[in-house]
């Protein structure tokens, strides 16, 4: 067996000094080899995660949208603010703000675009069409700044209104002795205004009412007027007046419901003669005055009639003339007396 010098051979601290460098090194050698890979995973290699197209730790514009209610009606418009900043969230003035819906069935702008002001806010007003559909939609707002194209998006609802119109009549009983009966029918839109100088149709769904005008202009109150009798005042039945106008394209209808009252049919009138004597006794001293009187079945004076008077006993009584002709009150007059003093009877 060789045994090598003492003076060759290290002692023990020596060695100790070796083995910390070469685990020191080591350690060094495998986080040079591992740094690339966390660089990989963290992103690295391009700048600080903060990065933006504005410059290292820049931010981009932003653009925001705000409603006065998310819920939009005919009555309650909504009031839109768009609002713009730059990076640094101070406001930009003269941008152009782009609006618009997803469902245009449902509500409308004012304005498809709008210019932002000193504040950074450009506003529109959105509303419920005139479709009248309840539903839920988006806005959209887009711009603009500094190249960036920037957007914003806020979801709201939408309570459908229709145009109204609301028929009414003074008596739901119609009946030929108590007169006509006024029926109106009041129009409004979508937004409870009342229409004045719009048509509306009445009718009678059965027939069985008679009217007096089956359409009418509404007045400044945004009221129709018309009148209803019973078609045939001898049957009872019931029936419906049906009031109808067209607003905005859209139809809307408005029912009356009555009840007729039957009553026994008059009986036929005729034109009717009367003969009146201005005394009851006649003396040769004072001839009776003869009066007829013509009337047509309304009970109206009838003119130009020819009236021929006769008497039962001749001897007794003698007339002016046989025949007379009625005046313009249907009224025709002659005399009558004694055919001689000596004679009385009847």
């Amino acid at each position: 067996m060789r045994v090598a010098p003492a003076a060759l051979m290290p002692d023990a601290s020596t060695l100790v000094t070796m083995k910390n460098v070469f685990l020191s090194r080591l350690a060094s050698l495998g986080l040079a080899l591992l740094m690339p890979l966390w660089l990989v995973a963290c992103g690295g290699g391009g700048g600080d995660a903060g990065s933006s197209p504005f410059g290292p730790g820049a931010k981009a514009p932003t653009l925001t949208l705000a409603l006065s209610a998310t819920n939009v009606t005919a009555n309650t418009p909504v009031a839109v603010t768009a609002t713009v900043r730059d990076g640094a969230g101070q406001p930009v003035s003269g941008i152009v703000v782009a609006f618009s819906v997803s469902r245009p069935e449902l509500s409308v702008l004012d304005a498809t675009t709008a210019l932002t002001d000193a504040q950074g806010e450009a506003k529109v007003t959105l509303a419920a069409s005139s479709s009248g559909l309840t539903g839920a939609d988006d806005l959209n707002a887009t711009a603009i700044v500094n190249a960036t194209n920037v957007q914003a998006r806020v979801g709201f609802s939408v309570a459908g209104a229709l145009p109204t119109l609301n028929a009414r009549a003074d008596s739901t009983t119609l009946s030929g002795s108590r007169g006509p009966v006024r029926v109106t029918a009041e129009l409004r839109d979508a937004a409870g205004k009342l229409l004045p100088g719009q048509i509306v149709t009445f009718a009678s769904a059965g027939g069985k009412v008679r009217l007096s005008q089956v359409s009418a202009l509404t007045d400044s109150l945004g009221v129709a007027t018309t009148t209803a009798l019973p078609a045939d005042p001898t049957t009872a039945a019931a029936d419906t007046v049906v009031a109808s106008a067209t607003v905005a394209g859209r139809e809307v209808q408005s029912p009356v419901n009555v009840q007729i009252l039957a009553e026994p049919a008059s009986p036929a009138k005729t034109p009717s003669l009367t003969v009146a004597l201005s005394s009851p006794e006649l003396t040769a001293i004072t001839p009776t005055v003869v009066t007829v009187t013509v009337r047509d079945a309304s009970n109206l004076p009838v003119p130009g009639i020819v009236v021929r008077l006769s008497t039962t006993r001749v001897d007794l009584a003698n007339l002016s003339a046989t025949s007379v002709l009625t005046d313009a009150q249907g009224v025709g007059r002659l005399t009558i007396s004694p055919i001689n003093s000596g004679v009385t009877g009847a």
